[in-house]
């Protein structure tokens, strides 16, 4: 079920963008302050003038193969990630952050996309800590970054 976070947003033509500009004008000791939105507009030899909203994309798009990852036995598992550029001739480093006890192989590789829209797959083989011959549940939570200079995608 999709709930309205804000009830007085119901039944506007459009969502709010969510970038504006305000700015604040004095003319004669009065102020007059007027907001707005932040967008994109060109124009379309057919269709005329359009706008679009203002989009703030990251440089990398980090995306897990799979949700989840199940360790029978204490197995090691093969994790595979597609990492996409969102802008041209990005590069840095893609590594693993595993919990306690958890190994991961290799734990970073560096990578360079050249192009906007180009993904390339990664590889990592992912080993669960062994348990001390007991049946035990060994659970944790396995996080991709990519590094881009200062930047690390996605944000913590």
């Amino acid at each position: 079920m999709f709930r309205v976070q804000d009830p007085s947003l119901i039944g506007l033509p459009e969502a709010a963008a969510p970038l504006q500009a305000d700015f604040v004008f004095e003319i004669e000791g009065h102020a007059l302050s007027v907001s707005r939105p932040i967008t994109f507009k060109w124009t379309d030899p057919v269709a005329g003038e359009l706008l679009r909203p203002l989009e703030v994309a990251p440089m990398v798009s980090v995306r897990p193969t799979t949700p989840v990852l199940m360790f029978p036995r204490g197995e090691a598992r093969t994790l595979t990630v597609r990492l996409g550029a969102d802008t041209a001739a990005v590069s840095g480093t893609l590594r693993l952050e595993t919990p306690a006890g958890w190994t991961a192989t290799p734990s970073s590789l560096p990578f360079t996309l050249a192009s906007k829209g180009q993904e390339t797959d990664f590889t990592f083989r992912i080993q669960a800590p062994a348990a001390n011959g007991q049946q035990s549940a060994a659970t944790g939570t396995l996080r991709v970054a990519a590094d881009v200079g200062s930047f690390s995608f996605p944000r913590a």
